[in-house]
């Protein structure tokens, strides 16, 4: 995204209470008083080379969580944007709930969805999923894809991946360099309406372009459970 270039930051809760840097540990009730419930291995972006050398500064992307409530006001949402709740918030750790969770996701993501990005008309959207299931027995996640340009109340029967979500994150922000497993899989197109205003998707098995994806326009989230 930085060689595009394409604003993005990473939101993630309890970052500053951690120690509000990309070489925090993950939290464990031995090494990290005050109980953060922040891990390092939820914050993908602090694996990356580029991040952990400050390349074009990018360590000031990953900021804490209560930023986004302030770009939310401020109309200032980057491009492309992950959040990353702690563990009593993501289903992680024992001082979570489903309740938990889901008061997570309404109170933080309705001002963002009332944004006229989200509104018809608009090109938003939002991805909400999980890094692994419950004892990865199945190997199934909850996933749900959310914006104006998305078919209401749709359910794939096409067995996705991450890879499918990193792909069809790619192909919305119109970058066609594919890492790892995203180069050989297919975005999942099949979740967006043909008529799907600025939102651009591009597969080897399906393609439909209804215009660019507009900057400031595209929102990605990503709520992670799991190791």
């Amino acid at each position: 995204m930085d060689n595009q270039p394409l604003s993005w930051k990473v939101y993630v809760q309890n970052y500053l209470n951690a120690g509000g840097n990309v070489n925090v540990p993950d939290f464990t009730s031995a090494n990290q008083p005050p109980f953060t419930h922040y891990y390092a291995r939820h914050n993908a972006a602090v694996w990356y080379e580029e991040v952990l050398s400050n390349t074009l500064g990018s360590q000031g992307n990953i900021v804490d969580f209560e930023q986004l409530g302030i770009d939310v006001a401020n109309g200032t949402l980057p491009r492309f944007a992950i959040i990353v709740p702690d563990g009593c918030w993501n289903l992680h750790d024992s001082c979570s709930s489903l309740i938990n969770a889901d008061d997570f996701l309404n109170s933080n993501l309705t001002p963002m969805l009332n944004l006229p990005d989200f509104q018809a008309g608009g090109s938003g959207l939002l991805i909400v999923t999980f890094d692994n299931g419950n004892g990865d027995g199945a190997g199934k996640v909850y996933t749900a894809v959310i914006g104006p340009n998305v078919k209401p109340g749709y359910v794939s029967n096409v067995s996705y991946k991450h890879e499918n979500t990193l792909r069809t994150m790619l192909d919305a922000l119109g970058i066609e360099s594919y890492p790892g497993w995203s180069a050989s899989v297919a975005d999942m197109s099949d979740f967006f309406s043909l008529n799907a205003g600025s939102v651009v998707i591009n597969s080897a098995s399906e393609w439909f372009d209804a215009g660019p994806v507009r900057a400031g326009e595209w929102r990605s989230v990503r709520t992670g459970r799991g190791d």
